[in-house]
């Protein structure tokens, strides 16, 4: 939870300010924008894994005194590393799409991912919550690849952005 809140703080600030570039049709700032709030993106998806994997027990110690809460939370704490650095760009993409009202192209995003997520999560149901976490996060990762797609297809190509760096 707290993650996605700091993922998706950088993201509604990226639609103002991307919108604003894409109406002017001001390519220069729209790709600076694009790359401000993927550098402070990356930086806090990284900083929420390195928490994640350092200080993730001392974390879970904070949020509940119950030893068996503390220890079932502590089997799924390496879904917890991973998860930021996965979903970091649907959370970036989303701002880019909401800035320019592409919105269509979130929800085929939402679906493609759906129809990954729903057979991975039958056939893992044996797993219990590590299948459920392992379905949720091909979901997160299907739906970053087709956000990456319409991206490079609708703004890198059509306007000639310089790649990530």
């Amino acid at each position: 939870m707290l993650t996605s809140y700091a993922l998706d703080g950088f993201a509604h600030a990226a639609e103002s300010l991307i919108g604003r570039a894409y109406g002017r049709q001001d390519w220069r700032e729209f790709a600076a924008t694009v790359r401000g709030a993927a550098r402070f993106s990356f930086w806090t998806a990284a900083a929420a894994a390195l928490l994640f994997a350092v200080g993730g027990n001392a974390l879970i110690a904070l949020l509940t005194g119950l030893e068996e809460v503390r220890m079932t939370a502590a089997q799924y704490l390496p879904w917890m590393v991973v998860m930021p650095l996965i979903a970091v760009w649907s959370y970036l993409l989303d701002g880019v799409f909401i800035g320019t009202t592409a919105v269509r192209e979130m929800r085929n995003s939402i679906f493609i991912g759906l129809a990954a997520y729903l057979p991975a999560w039958w056939l893992t149901q044996g797993l219990g919550n590590h299948g459920l976490w392992l379905a949720f996060m091909l979901f997160t990762l299907v739906r970053s690849a087709v956000l990456i797609y319409y991206y490079r297809l609708y703004y890198h190509r059509a306007h000639r952005l310089p790649h990530w760096r």
